[in-house]
């Protein structure tokens, strides 16, 4: 890790402590009228439409009204009559908004709860028990949907727009969205090439031992066949030190995170009404956590210093898989998500958090999620009745395990729950447009949910058992 270290803190001061490199196929000197042609072209080809600027007759730079589908139809941001917060893809640069955790502190009665079970986001106060792994947030990227709260904080990279909607949104989306929606929508390629590499590199003097921080990517997207078929691919890299030292074990792991994601996307236009997307991705996550320190006792500490005997960390990985297929006809349209996710997760925390050897408490799970939705919905401003009906179906495997080791063999205990969960549902929506500042919004929805689950117990007493079938 030094040489490493020395290696790139020579390289970025050499290079101005940031490269940033960008290919696109035109000449700086064309830009601005690239832009324009690219949101026109891509508008056309896909519903996940870019934030639009265009050259005026005085030569001043206008920008667009910024198009979102949070209600499953294109429509101007300012137009959508709930609460809502849209952040596009510069807004997110400039901001440098990293996370859903960075992202909620900028949208209003929005928060994301932390505690050694996960990350829980909380639409006006509504949340869920820390123990729960699901959450009645709903959340999407490109329109699948990822159940569990531990998948609620990826990494942002490679991102167009992201959709932040505050209230119930079941007669829209197909799961969880009792609260609110986070919608994530990623770059889609197209007819033009862009490219682009980015390195960063930070230091902070937190607690004496000068942390180091890098975080690097790349992305590359263009036509593999003008106007009919096109690839995308991007990654990141984002890697720092703890900044927690542990004076017990003369380690500062605490706070070191070490993070990888990918995505590689196929987009096949075969038609002007076909859009049909093959969306894959992965992501890694190896962190150090366990912050917290005594002020005042026996294992009291000083700033930025711990003393654990125990391990505190956590582990996460997992992949996605989508397919979506879209129909835009002269009636009415169609949308068909495929979906399949993974996910894993292990962590261990010191029980007392002090230097007493006393044991840990181990947690994991895995998840395995298969979805099917299926959307069809009127023609944009057909009439002035709009109008939304869709199905979704699920299966899901879940596994959780609890571990209490303790140096006192009367307290240990293991806790293994196995789930096999199944649902589907009908939902829609319909809106009738009076004149132009009054709507009349009605909606439905009909859930059916299966839920089996079996737990083993396991302490110095003996093995229990417990089986439950609920629908």
């Amino acid at each position: 890790m030094k040489l490493q270290v020395a290696l790139f803190r020579f390289f970025f001061v050499l290079a101005g402590l940031l490269i940033f490199f960008e290919a696109d196929s035109a000449f700086a000197g064309n830009r601005a009228l690239l832009k324009a042609s690219q949101a026109k072209d891509i508008e056309k080809q896909q519903d996940i439409p870019l934030i639009a600027g265009k050259e005026v007759a005085s030569g001043a730079h206008e920008l667009g009204a910024m198009t979102v589908t949070a209600r499953k139809r294109e429509e101007d941001a300012q137009d959508v009559p709930i609460g809502s917060s849209v952040f596009s893809a510069v807004q997110l640069e400039d901001a440098d908004i990293r996370d859903v955790n960075e992202l909620t502190r900028f949208s209003p009665n929005v928060y994301m709860k932390h505690s050694t079970a996960g990350n829980t986001i909380v639409f006006r106060g509504i949340s869920t028990y820390d123990t729960s792994i699901y959450s009645p947030a709903g959340f999407y990227v490109n329109g699948l949907n990822y159940p569990l709260h531990y998948m609620h904080n990826p990494d942002f990279f490679d991102i167009e727009r992201i959709e932040v909607l505050k209230g119930p949104q079941g007669t829209l989306y197909g799961r969880n969205s009792e609260s609110g929606v986070v919608n994530i929508i990623t770059k889609q390629p197209g007819n033009h090439f862009r490219a682009r590499v980015f390195g960063e590199y930070g230091a902070y003097d937190a607690s004496g031992n000068n942390p180091d921080s890098f975080r690097t990517g790349g992305t590359v997207s263009g036509p593999v066949q003008k106007d009919k078929l096109y690839m995308g691919l991007s990654w990141q890299r984002e890697d720092s030190d703890g900044f927690m030292e542990n004076v017990y074990k003369n380690t500062d792991d605490a706070g070191r995170t070490d993070h990888n994601n990918g995505r590689a996307t196929l987009r096949w236009t075969p038609s002007e009404v076909w859009d049909i997307s093959l969306i894959t991705d992965f992501m890694e996550e190896d962190e150090g956590i366990g912050y917290y320190r005594f002020l005042s006792g026996p294992s009291q500490t000083c700033r930025h210093t711990i003393a654990y005997d125990g391990e505190n960390y956590r582990e996460n990985k997992g992949n996605g898989q989508t397919l979506r297929i879209q129909y835009k006809g002269e009636s009415f349209n169609i949308l068909s998500v495929t979906g399949r996710s993974y996910y894993e997760s292990k962590s261990g925390i010191d029980f007392d958090s002090t230097p007493a050897p006393l044991g840990n408490n181990i947690f994991g799970f895995e998840d395995t999620l298969l979805s099917q939705e299926v959307r069809i919905s009127s023609v944009q401003e057909s009439s002035a009745f709009q109008w939304l009906l869709g199905i979704y179906g699920f299966t899901e495997e879940n596994n959780v395990d609890f571990e209490m080791q303790r140096t006192n063999q009367n307290m240990q205990q293991i806790r293994r729950t196995e789930m096999d969960i199944s649902g589907r549902a009908v939902f829609g929506q319909g809106t009738y447009t009076l004149f132009d500042r009054l709507h009349l919004t009605a909606g439905m929805r009909y859930d059916y949910l299966d839920m089996e689950g079996k737990q083993r117990f396991t302490a110095v007493a003996g093995t229990r058992e417990y089986s439950r079938d609920l629908d």
